[in-house]
């Protein structure tokens, strides 16, 4: 995260939940007409997120890599630039820019979680210290197991802090990310992404059962 960056495709899916903008409840079934009316909450419970960690620290292939850093994030027009600092040694990483390619929602009524499937294109920015207003600071640590070949779980403890307000939300974000993805995706890596999120609500019905 904080080494310099080549330009690369990220792929990766957001555990959480679809809700209502009017009062918060969450969508039983995702039609085309209600899409303006929702959003996407990507907060896990404590009880869940710590459960899913446990379970897969004892099923990872490598061990865990344990990262804590800081992203600085600054808004230039319809960009967001990224700066990554290691919390323990200080050091800031390159300047990385990343646009959205495109996105799919998944609903899935009959699981504990839904889960929204981002891809996006990621590649060194030019920035200029000192000449952009921070926008978004994002206090994080993050610990990651391969859970499979090519195929990376993440949790993240999050404490964002937006501009400069006094305040700050605290999150628990588990993402699904295929790993060194320089070209577009192939179905076979796709498939093995699915499984994971599918072995990952599978564990949260028996969690909650």
């Amino acid at each position: 995260m904080l080494k310099p960056r080549q330009s690369e495709v990220e792929v990766e899916a957001r555990l959480g939940m679809f809700v209502l903008k009017t009062n918060g409840s969450r969508v039983g079934c995702l039609h085309t007409t209600e899409t303006r009316d929702i959003r996407f909450i990507a907060d896990v419970s404590s009880h869940l997120f710590h459960k899913l960690y446990d379970l897969a620290e004892k099923t990872a292939i490598y061990p865990v890599r344990h990262v804590m850093c800081v992203d600085h994030i600054y808004q230039v027009g319809n960009k967001k630039l990224r700066v990554s600092e290691d919390v323990m040694t200080g050091i800031l990483g390159s300047p990385a820019e990343k646009a959205k390619v495109g996105e799919i929602n998944v609903v899935c009524p009959g699981e504990a979680l839904d889960y929204r499937v981002t891809i996006s294109w990621e590649s060194p920015a030019q920035m200029k210290p000192g000449t952009l207003t921070e926008s978004l600071l994002r206090t994080k640590s993050r610990r990651s197991y391969v859970h499979r070949e090519g195929v990376q779980l993440d949790f993240t403890e999050v404490q964002t802090t937006c501009g400069d307000a006094q305040d700050s939300e605290f999150s628990r974000e588990i993402e699904v990310e295929l790993l060194e993805t320089v070209t577009p995706p192939s179905f076979v890596k796709l498939d093995a992404m699915r499984q994971v999120i599918q072995f990952l609500q599978a564990e949260c019905k028996e969690i909650m059962r």
